[in-house]
C-alpha cells in the first residue's frame, strides 16, 4: 500500500478552501502537510478577505496543521506576488512537496495563471472541486455542517447589507439571480467558524462594516476580544478610535439562529474535555484500590491528559490535583515532589500524542514515560535517600534493585493506557462531537 502524498493547501479561510480541503481528507490519497496564505502586510489580514490574522491562526490551529504565512503589500502587483510566494513555495519543495492544493472552482484564466507560476519552479496544481456545480457545492456545505459568514462583499453587485450574514438558506434565498451561489466571480468572500475539518469552531462575533475600494468589509473579531491583540482595521484613511475598539455588538437575529452579541460557539471542546476528565477521574480513583508495586494508572493518566486535554494549563495541573488528593488518603514521603515532576513528563510525553494518536505512537510514548519514571525516581533514591552509598556502585544497585519495580510500572502503564486512550477512541466511534477532524472528515 502506497504511502498518501505530500500536498501544500492554499488557503483562504473561506467556504470553496474549506470545502476543497474537505475533499482532500476523504480521498485519502494526499498528505495534507501545511496550509499557505496571503497576509496583508499592512493590515495584518488576510488578503482580499479582510479577516484578521488572528482568526486565520485559530482556524488552522482547530484544523490541526501548520500554518505558512506569505506577507504581501496592500496593492500588490503580479511580480512581487509571484516572487514571495515562489520563495515560499520552494521551502515546501525542498522538504519534497510537489503539488498545491487550490479551492477554485471554474476561473480557466485563474487556473492557468496559477499552473504557470507551478511549473516554473517544477511544482503542480491540483484543484479538488474543479468544474463542480456550484449549486450542489452549497448543499454539500450545509449537508456537511459547514458554518461560515460573508467576510467581504463586492458593492458593485451585493448591497452592504450582505457583509455579516451567515451563510444559511437565507442568505442563498436573498442572492440576485446573477450572482453565483459561491460567489467565485468575486461577489463576496467568506470566513468559515465550524464544519468537519475543525476540531473545535472559532468563536467570533461581528464589528464595524467599512466601505473600502468598492468592498464592503465586515470586521469579524474573536469572541475573546480581550485575548486579541489592537489590529488595526481596514479604514477610509483615518485613524482607529478607541470607541471602535470598545463597542459592544447588539444581539442579532439571523436565519432563526440567535446570536448574542453576534459570538457564535457549540460546546463540541466542552464535551471532549468533560469525557477525558471524567476517564482522568476514573483512573485517579483507582489509585486507592489495592494493586502491586508500582502497577497503578498514574503514569497512563498522565499520558492522556496531555494527550486529550486542549487545554495545556489543564493538562498540567488535573494530574498534579488527582495525585495530591490520592496521596491525602495513602500518604506523604520525602520523594513525593520528585514524583510529581516526573509525572508532569509524562504530561509533556503526551503532548506529542495530540492529533496523532496511534497505537504504535501511545505504546512508545507509554514506554518512555515508564523509562523515565524508573531513571528519575530510582536516581532520586540514591540521592535523597540513605539506602545506597554516594558512588557509581551504590547508583547501579539503587538501579538494579529497582527493575522488578520498572517492569510493574510499565505493565500499568500499558494496562491502564489501553484502557483509557480505548475507552475515549471507543467513544469516538459512537459520539461525533468526540471525533478529531481527520474522522469527522471521513464521516
Amino acid at each position: 500500500m502506497t504511502s498518501p502524498e505530500p500536498i501544500l493547501f492554499c488557503w483562504s479561510g473561506g467556504k470553496d478552501s474549506a470545502m476543497a480541503l474537505h475533499t482532500l481528507f476523504q480521498q485519502k490519497t494526499f498528505q495534507v502537510v501545511a496550509l499557505l496564505t496571503t497576509v496583508t502586510e499592512t493590515y495584518d489580514r488576510i488578503a482580499m478577505h479582510g479577516v484578521r490574522r488572528e482568526l486565520l491562526k485559530r482556524q488552522a490551529e482547530s484544523i490541526g496543521l501548520p500554518l505558512h504565512e506569505v506577507f504581501i503589500p496592500p496593492q500588490c502587483v503580479n511580480p512581487v506576488y509571484e516572487a514571495r510566494m515562489e520563495e515560499a513555495l520552494r521551502i515546501h519543495l525542498a522538504q519534497g512537496v510537489r503539488k498545491v492544493a487550490f479551492g477554485d472552482i471554474f476561473l480557466e484564466d485563474l487556473r492557468a495563471y496559477r499552473e504557470k507560476n507551478l511549473a516554473r519552479i517544477g511544482m503542480t496544481a491540483l484543484f479538488p472541486i474543479w468544474k463542480r456545480d456550484t449549486r450542489e457545492l452549497i448543499e454539500h456545505f450545509h449537508r456537511h455542517h459547514f458554518r461560515a459568514i460573508a467576510a467581504c462583499v463586492d458593492a458593485k453587485v451585493l448591497d452592504a447589507s450582505f457583509a455579516g450574514r451567515e451563510l444559511d438558506e437565507s442568505l442563498f434565498r436573498d442572492l440576485p439571480s446573477h450572482v453565483d451561489p459561491c460567489g467565485e466571480n468575486g461577489e463576496f468572500h467568506t470566513f468559515v467558524f465550524d464544519g468537519p475539518i475543525f476540531q473545535t469552531p472559532i468563536p467570533i462575533r461581528t464589528g464595524e462594516v467599512v466601505n473600502r475600494d468598492g468592498f464592503v468589509f465586515c470586521d469579524l473579531l474573536p469572541a475573546d476580544l480581550d485575548m486579541c491583540p489592537a489590529i488595526p482595521s481596514f479604514r477610509a484613511k483615518r485613524e482607529i478610535s478607541l470607541r471602535w475598539l470598545l463597542q459592544r455588538p447588539q444581539m442579532i437575529q439571523q436565519g432563526g439562529i440567535s446570536m448574542n452579541e453576534n459570538a457564535i460557539n457549540t460546546p463540541r471542546l466542552l464535551y471532549r474535555t468533560l469525557f477525558a476528565v471524567a476517564l482522568i477521574m476514573l483512573a485517579a480513583s483507582l489509585r486507592i484500590a489495592p494493586h502491586p508495586w508500582n502497577f497503578t494508572p498514574l503514569g497512563a493518566m498522565a499520558l492522556f491528559s496531555g494527550a486529550l486535554l486542549k487545554d495545556r494549563r489543564l493538562a498540567f495541573t488535573f494530574p498534579l490535583v488527582a495525585l495530591f488528593v490520592g496521596d491525602v488518603f495513602i500518604g506523604f514521603h520525602k520523594l513525593l515532589p520528585i514524583v510529581y515532576a516526573s509525572f508532569l513528563i509524562n504530561v509533556a510525553i503526551g503532548l506529542w500524542l495530540r492529533d496523532r494518536r496511534s497505537i504504535a505512537r501511545i505504546s512508545l510514548a507509554t514506554f518512555l514515560g515508564a523509562i523515565q519514571f524508573f531513571l528519575v525516581t530510582n536516581f532520586a533514591v540514591w540521592w535523597l535517600l540513605n539506602s545506597y552509598p554516594k558512588t557509581a556502585s551504590g547508583l547501579a544497585a539503587c538501579y538494579l534493585a529497582g527493575i522488578p519495580f520498572f517492569w510493574n510500572t510499565l505493565a500499568g502503564d500499558a494496562f491502564y493506557a489501553a484502557l483509557l486512550f480505548g475507552a475515549y477512541a471507543l467513544a469516538e466511534r459512537f459520539v461525533p462531537a468526540l471525533r478529531p477532524f481527520a474522522q469527522r472528515a471521513s464521516a
